[in-house]
């Protein structure tokens, strides 16, 4: 019983080993738009869902700020919809660190990324950065986001 039991139990070690070694990488992508001093927007996208973060601030006398009003909204992708993610995604290399060295620049947007590969994590920051994949990933997104949670100063428009 004693040997069937530490067989069983060094099975398992092995087998939860090669679960940790084999881990899917994780890739975080975060938009940022300031369209006007006072209103900004950020989007935090990943595989399985993103998150809308609004900040509206209402100027008052002496360009002080009156009021700030910031909201939260939280979408998870149903499964066609994580599909067209991880394609746009996998097309793109867009969990690629090699693809983020060549950059072309465009003013009004902030890209930050974030790429986990088992235990190691690369911090991309690509202030003003302008790719194709980035724009088709961000435009599948803001068109996912209903019309009332839609952010009047987009930077990237919905078609």
């Amino acid at each position: 019983m004693k040997s069937r039991s530490l067989f069983l139990f060094i099975i398992g070690c092995i087998f939860s080993c090669t679960l940790v070694a084999q881990e899917k990488e994780n890739v975080v992508f975060r938009y940022s738009c300031t369209p006007t001093s006072t209103n900004s927007y950020s989007i935090e996208i990943t595989r399985d869902q993103f998150t809308l973060r609004t900040i509206n601030k209402t100027p008052g006398k002496n360009d002080r700020i009156k009021r700030t009003d910031s909201t939260k909204y939280s979408y998870a992708f149903n499964y066609r919809q994580k599909q067209s993610v991880d394609s746009i995604i996998s097309v793109n290399r867009l969990d690629s660190a090699g693809l983020y060295e060549k950059r072309q620049m465009e003013w009004g947007t902030v890209w930050e990324i974030e790429i986990q590969e088992n235990s190691t994590i690369r911090n991309i920051s690509l202030p003003n950065y302008n790719n194709a994949g980035l724009k088709a990933l961000i435009h599948f997104i803001v068109c996912i986001i209903p019309d009332k949670e839609r952010p009047p100063f987009e930077c990237e428009k919905c078609k």
